[in-house]
């Protein structure tokens, strides 16, 4: 379902320290998707995002990166906004 506009404001442009302290993990391996910047704004659900983020995207998982990409795309098709597709199709680009 697709709604009419988003469930929360976006942040602001420029995280603040506690953002960045966050964030950090994510940042660590390269620009920081539009989503999670949003995320960032509620502490905990980033904590514990990031850490499950960083385990998905990581080679240590059994999920081949084409295939994890896949799932990922299907899902975001489905139920996200264009810019996380946007962004995994160009991560999905980088797996192939």
């Amino acid at each position: 379902m697709r709604l009419a506009q988003p469930r929360f404001s976006r942040r602001s442009q420029q995280p603040d320290t506690d953002q960045k302290e966050l964030l950090a993990p994510i940042m660590a391996r390269g620009p920081v998707l539009t989503s999670l910047k949003t995320l960032a704004k509620q502490a905990e659900a980033a904590k514990r995002f990031g850490v499950w983020a960083v385990s998905v995207l990581s080679e240590r998982n059994d999920l081949p990166p084409r295939d994890r990409e896949i799932v990922i795309l299907r899902i975001g098709f489905l139920c996200s906004p264009a810019t996380e597709w946007g962004q995994h199709v160009e991560i999905a680009k980088r797996a192939a």
